[in-house]
């Protein structure tokens, strides 16, 4: 139960929910379809050859590490962008981004553009002139220094080999000597070999540090940016599905915000609990192809055009016999906390509906500012009772017998300058006093009690009170003043009819 209350939002504004979810699919697939698709293209440099030597120490690996930050700040300087547009011909450089990757000597260069070819033709190119403004760049002078040093490299790989070559050899003649002297002159050229081993050994480490082999300080372009095939991120309808996804989200918090801002009546347990009386009624929308010449009113019901809401009635009238078995109710007022609840209209149709079953009605207007009973039975509205009250005419004067003489109409009147104390006279008193011996029952209609006072003198002479509530339009703190109105009245209430 308490999850179906917390869904009733969403059932009722199912229509804003579905409309928000409609516009943000459509909106986003309009915008999504006008929108190019992108690509992205990766190259990544390497720094030094740390990953080569197969014993690298944690100087170099800490060195290429900070010249990779050093290189990712550099390819976003402009004497790389200035390089790359002219390369390629560019006036504009698409949107890229540069970055080391942690704990490791690459960069990785991702560049996004809305044409693959030139998202692979940019990346490789910043790539390149990144590894041109490094060491590794082909300035002459470095070519020049970078052959010196590969021919010594050689020279001195070729003189290890020679002297390795004569140690083997001194080594095999030390075995068959046997003179002291010879052993002697024999260990002192194989020494004489091994410092000169070192030497040339120690010449070519510091030669092999400068030269590329061996360098810190040396970019190699070691993923060149391929052709992208496909577009960067998600397709468009799923884009658009997301979208509408949002709408409905967005379109269901409004549904939760608006009842929350709404605080009309939703439920009869609400009423129950505001105006601590049981529901004895429950009638949906009536619909009014009874009304008269078309005139404005409350609708009488056509029995043979809705008879779900004549069984409703007959239901009503039947639990307020019961409610009054103790005491039998000969005078109901029928009010409600504001207009347009059903007051009249519970007060007209439940009038109607006993008359023709045979019982004889009386049914009176008492709302004297907005008066309404007259234009549902098409009577005139003056004279009426306000007249009555102030001596003006007699009740024979303003009655109209309807359906067959069991129903009695007496209209409100004229509009009176002061309606509360109007009715607050003994007058009201002695005509329900004069009607309750020629009538079964006597409905009274009164002005609500929101907007004004002149349904307490009226409920304070009446035997029995009906509220009158609709939902979506009784407001709850209206209920709740009502509920206080009727303690001060001392007024028996027996029970509630909910509408709608």
């Amino acid at each position: 139960m308490d999850l179906q209350l917390y869904l009733a939002p969403i059932r009722k504004w199912w229509w804003l929910v579905l409309a928000a979810a409609v516009v943000g699919f459509l909106a986003s697939a309009l915008i999504l379809s006008q929108r190019p698709p992108t690509y992205q293209a990766r190259a990544a440099l390497m720094i030094g050859r740390s990953v080569l030597d197969p014993n690298p120490t944690s100087a170099q690996l800490g060195l290429g590490e900070r010249l990779a930050d050093t290189y990712a700040a550099l390819a976003r300087r402009d004497p790389v962008q200035n390089a790359t547009m002219a390369a390629l011909g560019l006036t504009e450089l698409p949107e890229y981004e540069t970055r080391p990757i942690p704990e490791a000597q690459l960069v990785e260069i991702l560049v996004i553009d809305t044409s693959p070819v030139r998202a692979q033709a940019v990346a490789n190119e910043i790539a390149n002139q990144v590894i041109l403004l490094s060491p590794t760049g082909p300035l002459a002078a470095q070519e020049g220094r970078q052959l010196f040093i590969n021919e010594q490299l050689n020279f001195l790989q070729a003189s290890i080999l020679d002297v390795q070559g004569e140690m083997a050899a001194q080594q095999e003649g030390l075995v068959g000597l046997t003179s002291a002297v010879e052993i002697a002159r024999a260990q002192d050229a194989l020494a004489a070999l091994q410092a000169k081993l070192t030497a040339l050994q120690s010449n070519y480490a510091t030669l092999l540090a400068n030269s590329e082999g061996g360098a810190v300080n040396y970019l190699t372009l070691i993923e060149p940016a391929s052709l992208p095939d496909r577009p960067l991120g998600p397709g468009n309808l799923l884009l658009a599905l997301l979208a509408g996804l949002a709408g409905a989200v967005l379109g269901g918090s409004t549904a939760y915000l608006l009842e929350y801002m709404d605080t009309s009546l939703k439920t009869p347990e609400e009423a129950v609990r505001l105006l601590r009386i049981p529901i004895i009624g429950m009638i949906g929308e009536i619909k009014s192809p009874g009304r008269p010449s078309g005139k404005p009113g409350s609708p009488v019901v056509s029995v043979r055009g809705q008879p779900a809401v004549i069984e409703a009635l007959r239901i009503l009238w039947t639990n307020l016999e019961f409610a009054s078995v103790d005491r039998p109710l000969r005078t109901l007022l029928v009010a409600s906390p504001g207009p347009d609840e059903g007051k009249t209209t519970i007060a007209v149709n439940l009038a109607s509906a006993m008359a023709q079953s045979g019982k004889r009605v009386a049914l009176i207007d008492a709302d004297l500012r907005r008066p309404a009973v007259h234009s549902s039975f098409d009577v005139p509205a003056q004279p009426g009772l306000s007249d009555v009250f102030l001596g003006r005419k007699q009740t024979a004067d303003i009655v109209t017998p309807r359906n067959g003489g069991n129903l009695l109409v007496i209209p409100a009147g004229t509009p009176p300058p002061n309606p509360t104390e109007l009715l607050a006279r003994p007058r009201l008193g002695a005509l329900l006093s004069g009607l309750e011996t020629r009538y079964d029952i006597i409905l009274l209609d009164t002005a609500p009690s929101q907007l004004t006072s002149d349904f307490q003198p009226v409920a304070a002479r009446a035997g029995g009170m009906l509220i009158a509530v609709r939902r979506d339009v009784s407001r709850l703190a209206s209920l709740a003043e009502l509920n206080e109105k009727i303690t001060h009245t001392g007024a028996q209430v027996v029970g509630a009819v909910v509408l709608g």
